[in-house]
């Protein structure tokens, strides 16, 4: 074999292994805003200072001579998996005391693109100039910019449902990383600020207002016309921008009606369009993420993709993602919030027309 070969075997080969991270964990003061009790402990979770050193995806830890699968804890969990740092610097795993400061740490390889680059791709195309953490994923202008947030759409997810999802699966998507908490505001945030959540303010289920600059509101700004289309309660709160749209058909979802509105805002020439899907979560929370519910879910938000698509022109910019995906959690439901690679990793496209 040759060696140039050889060398981007191996190179291909390292980005679809585990990595295994040795660390020393301490109790991070400047991290204590983010402390909770929990199982009768007072810590901060162990997920927050991973976060925070940037080890992640989380597939497992050893501790104390014991492996505790991630998934398997998430499943027993419910909106944080309860294993602590407490403030003496050790380690507390649902509730029971770890001696060992030193835990071994199994992560998934982490995609190189982020939800942080939405943001900079569409002001970029747009001519528009931002402070951002994320950068620029595609070159070149464009005359309207179209982004899709299909909530709840992690890459496992849409590898489950492919079979239903051929719309998007036409446009070739590609994996990318949202940010932690991997929850709805969290990432939603993060989708039209380009920054990260401790940046942006909203870096907790608690904390919903914007501290940084968002697109919707630069655009605006600059003449340029922007629309966030949604349901009822939107995850966001740029100044201006917002359209919420009601079920007004009576099925039990917005889903359709949210994507009507964007089509007729597109074809009126609004420039910057985000277009929020997220009958999806709720299929994910209330039967689980692999269930019938959620596969019917995901083909309708699918067939919505299909509808944008057939009706853009020239000159546009799509861009197709999530802001998390979810995990299956007791009682035959499912939830999302967690390091695990479920939960961080999503469908990330951009396609110019």
């Amino acid at each position: 074999m040759p060696r140039q070969v050889y060398f981007l075997f191996i190179v291909v080969l390292a980005a679809c292994l585990p990595a295994v991270c040795y660390v020393h964990l301490s109790f991070d003061p400047a991290l204590q805003t983010y402390s909770i009790d929990t199982e009768g402990v007072h810590g901060i979770p162990l997920e927050r200072w991973l976060w925070e050193e940037c080890i992640y995806p989380v597939t497992g830890i050893y501790a104390g001579g014991e492996y505790f699968n991630w998934t398997d804890a998430a499943y027993h969990s419910l909106w944080y998996i309860p294993v602590m740092i407490t403030p003496d610097g050790g380690l507390s795993i649902f509730g029971r005391s770890q001696d060992r400061q030193d835990i071994t740490v199994v992560t998934a390889p982490r995609p190189e693109r982020s939800i942080l680059d939405v943001a900079p791709t569409a002001c970029d195309a747009l001519g528009l100039k931002g402070d951002f953490d994320g950068s620029s994923a595609r070159r070149g202008n464009a005359s309207q910019v179209v982004v899709i947030y299909v909530d709840a759409l992690g890459w496992q997810r849409y590898e489950w449902a492919r079979p239903v999802m051929r719309n998007l699966t036409a446009l070739g998507p590609s994996a990318a990383c949202d940010v932690y908490p991997s929850i709805s505001n969290v990432n939603a945030a993060a989708l039209i600020t380009g920054v990260m959540p401790e940046r942006s303010g909203v870096d907790r289920w608690e904390r919903r207002t914007m501290m940084t600059d968002n697109i919707i509101d630069i655009a605006l700004r600059n003449g340029v016309s922007a629309a966030w289309i949604d349901g009822p309660r939107p995850p966001v709160s740029p100044d201006r921008g917002i359209i919420s749209v009601n079920d007004s058909d009576g099925d039990g979802v917005t889903d359709d009606e949210i994507m009507d509105r964007a089509i007729a805002e597109y074809e009126d020439s609004t420039r910057l369009l985000y277009v929020h899907l997220y009958d999806t979560d709720r299929a994910l929370h209330e039967s689980g993420p692999y269930s019938q519910r959620s596969l019917d879910a995901m083909a309708r938000a699918d067939a919505m993709i299909g509808l944008m698509v057939s009706r853009l022109g020239p000159g546009t910019l799509l861009i197709i993602t999530a802001d998390h995906g979810g995990h299956e959690i007791e009682g035959g439901k499912g939830d999302h919030g967690t390091l695990l690679p479920q939960d961080m990793v999503i469908p990330l496209v951009l396609m110019g027309c």
